[in-house]
């Protein structure tokens, strides 16, 4: 049971380690938090990331977890499962 727990979790960090990298091949720099509910309980302070902006690459990616005491990404944090949506820039822009 541990074994399986500790597999979904890296598989879940890969899955979102390999989608930030192709977003930023495509120039997407930053994403909204999507907050996804957990089997069993929810951290309060990804329920508060929900929606925010945030940069997915960089000193300063991800948002600030009081819990953890620093920056992390959806996904991150040992079994979440949150993820992002894209946001996509305009043409032109020099983001």
């Amino acid at each position: 049971k541990r074994a399986k727990l500790i597999a979904r979790d890296q598989a879940d960090k890969a899955s979102q380690a390999i989608q930030r990298v192709h977003d930023a091949e495509f120039g997407i720099k930053e994403g909204i938090w999507v907050h996804l509910p957990g089997v069993k309980t929810s951290r309060e302070t990804h329920i508060a990331m929900n929606g925010q902006r945030f940069k997915l690459s960089g000193p300063d990616a991800g948002l600030f977890d009081s819990d953890l005491g620093h920056n992390v990404l959806p996904g991150e944090a040992i079994l979440c499962r949150c993820t992002y949506r894209r946001i996509i820039p305009e043409l032109g822009d020099d983001q």
